[in-house]
């Protein structure tokens, strides 16, 4: 989504409070490999970013951490296919529901709670 719909949702849901802490994919695309890293440790929200950023976010979260990850389009199979554990909704297109290792048969955030719980 835009940099202003993803600032909107992750400032309710209290992820950010700052609008220009959200990165924006051309941003991401023309930074260092430091600048990168610095985003991806310590920045929550990544907008508009394309398929391969979607990977190379994962790929750098990953030194650190373990990823979730969850997509429903065919643009999210590469990184549904490399998170640690990928997530996709029943109606999700074919490719992303092969792609990922859990379906979840309601469209809700809290069956992914329940589900780690």
């Amino acid at each position: 989504d835009s940099k202003n719909v993803c600032f909107t949702i992750a400032q309710q849901l209290g992820l950010e409070t700052n609008k220009d802490n959200v990165v924006i994919g051309p941003d991401f695309e023309k930074a260092t490999e430091e600048e990168k890293l610095f985003w991806v440790n310590n920045r929550s929200v990544f907008a508009r970013v394309n398929p391969e950023q979607k990977y190379e976010i994962i790929k750098h979260l990953q030194k650190k951490y373990s990823v979730g990850y969850m997509g429903d389009g065919i643009n999210d199979a590469p990184a549904l296919k490399i998170a640690n554990v990928s997530f996709a909704v029943n109606d999700a297109a074919s490719v992303a529901r092969e792609a990922a290792e859990i379906i979840l048969l309601r469209k809700s955030l809290s069956s992914v709670i329940l589900g780690i719980e």
